[in-house]
């Protein structure tokens, strides 16, 4: 089973069950990747809200 966890921005302080992107600039290529994975999953997410409320 998966723990349930939240997909937030960089406004929320971090806990275990929120997903943020790793700040700044020099990155390793692991952390550019969840920047990138998240990223598109944020997109999922608005687009499923805005699928859900222009209903």
């Amino acid at each position: 089973m998966f723990p349930c966890l939240f997909v937030a921005g960089a406004d929320f302080s971090m806990h275990n069950y929120i997903l943020r992107a790793y700040p700044g600039r020099l990155l390793s290529e692991d952390q550019q990747t969840f920047n990138a994975r998240l990223s598109s999953v944020k997109q999922v997410i608005k687009s499923t809200f805005g699928l859900l409320v222009s209903r």
